[in-house]
């Protein structure tokens, strides 16, 4: 089923896209291809038209079960849904339903402990026993910048079903030591996140929704957003599949249409500054990742001279809801896609296909939408055979090395000596790619071929380190060293 909103309060602006400069195009990974007639969006169509085909598309060829909202400053470009809230009870998909936004929920402790800085409630260097004093010694060590960036040292929680707040609390009383003394090593858990509401709680002697309904929800008009505390807050409008809980600080039950107000509140300063949120993306060094945020706001990339160009954030709710919110600031466009049908990767898909349609360009379905349909009709050996001969065929396809590693790490999940065809092709596609390396070593060490996947870390391994390529030298050189244990 497919539905579409109306919304009044923040309307589509007929001249809403002019802001979106073309050159998106030149500050994203845009593939240019050429597959069949059938697989192009005109260009010369309606952008509504057009992201309108690429979200069936999303649903016939890649399964996607979700919601896709594009919009900026001004107003909404485009909001719908397709597919079902509850497919068993054959229940359409609307745009009341609510999706776990996994992840992006750690913003709202992030953005809560920020909003009490700029008020000169707390600080940065205050010690969590300063606000929590019945835990035990380590929360004398542990200070509230090192919450907000996992250098804290505190483990992750111990997940089970339906898991409550009460049940994480009691998780933390119990913590009796750190695994690295804080401030030197990184590591991403949920404690972390759990303690800063609670801290939260303890400077505002509020309960967490409480504060958060009062602070952030009614300030940025969020009409349909819920952190429960415990289970018995859940209710109907809640998108099927779900491994439910509910955590205080953690547990986002939200839309997308929630999730891009809350976004333009960020950036319209109705919560905290614009000038605090920039000062808390750069700083970190410990994770190992390129552009993480250092504090809970994912991952965001800059200019030459340093300015803000985009950041996204995704998050995952097991086993199958995800999200990914992603806000282009020269190009003042914001996406935001949610799912239950259990493929993060689908929705880094739309958002890269999205893009190019936006600025005005032909919009193409993805190469990995395209393998699965052909699979699906004709098995894996005709459409890998399609796929070799469109990219032999350089006048007709013109492949991207990240679209083929994407469609590798799909087929993993289901049969790794498929997996490792696909990576075997982008290797040979891409030999001066040390990532191509990198993922086909991946796949030959859990297909047992050890002496294949010694001789791709080697050459990757040389490869990222002439290229100066830090993340791929750690990880090439961690794989080699479990391969030759």
């Amino acid at each position: 089923m497919l539905a579409i909103l109306l919304l009044w309060k923040l309307p589509v602006h007929a001249d809403a896209t002019l802001s979106i400069n073309a050159s998106i195009k030149e500050n994203t990974e845009i593939v240019t291809r050429k597959l069949a007639n059938q697989f192009l969006i005109n260009k010369d169509d309606d952008l509504s038209v057009k992201l309108d085909i690429l979200l069936k598309k999303a649903n016939e060829y890649a399964g996607f079960n979700g919601s896709l909202l594009v919009g900026n400053s001004r107003g909404l470009l485009f909001y719908k849904q397709i597919g079902f809230a509850d497919r068993e009870h054959k229940i359409p998909l609307t745009d009341k339903h609510l999706f776990n936004a996994g992840s992006i929920a750690k913003e709202l402790t992030t953005i809560a402990i920020m909003k009490l800085i700029n008020e000169g409630k707390i600080t940065y260097q205050d010690s969590v026993a300063k606000y929590l004093p019945n835990l035990a010694s380590w929360s004398h060590k542990v200070t509230i910048k090192q919450l907000m960036s996992h250098t804290s040292g505190l483990p992750r929680i111990q997940w089970h079903t339906l898991i409550e707040s009460e049940d994480v609390d009691e998780q933390i009383k119990n913590i009796q030591s750190l695994a690295f003394e804080p401030g030197q090593d990184f590591l991403y858990g949920n404690i972390n996140v759990a303690i800063r509401a609670s801290i939260v709680e303890a400077v505002t002697k509020i309960d967490f929704q409480t504060f958060l309904q009062q602070e952030v929800f009614s300030v940025a008009d969020m009409q349909h957003s819920i952190n429960p505390r415990t289970m018995t807050q859940h209710n109907k409008s809640m998108v099927y599949k779900l491994d439910l809980n509910a955590i205080s600080g953690m547990t986002l039950f939200t839309t997308p249409y929630d999730l891009y107000k809350f976004e333009l509140a960020l950036w319209q300063e109705t919560i905290v500054s614009a000038q605090s949120i920039k000062d808390a993306l750069p700083g970190d060094i410990l994770s190992g990742s390129i552009n993480r945020a250092f504090f809970d706001f994912g991952g965001y990339s800059t200019n030459n001279e340093g300015k803000l160009i985009s950041w996204q954030h995704d998050g995952s709710a097991n086993p199958d809801h995800h999200a990914l919110k992603f806000h282009d600031f020269e190009n003042d466009l914001i996406i935001v896609l949610m799912s239950s049908d259990g493929s993060k990767s689908t929705l880094f898909d739309f958002k890269r296909s999205i893009l190019p349609i936006v600025s005005g360009a032909n919009g193409e379905i993805p190469l990995t939408w395209w393998f699965q349909h052909q699979m699906l009709k004709n098995g894996f050996n005709s459409a890998f055979n399609q796929l070799q001969q469109r990219v032999h065929k350089k006048s007709e396809f013109v492949p991207s090395e990240s679209d083929i590693n994407t469609l590798g790490y799909k087929l993993m999940k289901e049969n790794n000596q498929l997996a490792a065809r696909v990576f075997k092709l982008n290797q040979n596609l891409f030999p001066s790619s040390p990532n191509t390396y990198d993922s086909y070593a991946e796949v030959l060490i859990k297909l047992g071929r050890m002496s294949e996947a010694e001789n791709m870390l080697k050459r990757g391994l040389s490869l990222a380190k002439e290229q100066k390529i830090a993340h791929l030298v750690k990880s090439l050189t961690r794989q080699y060293k479990q391969l030759n244990k």
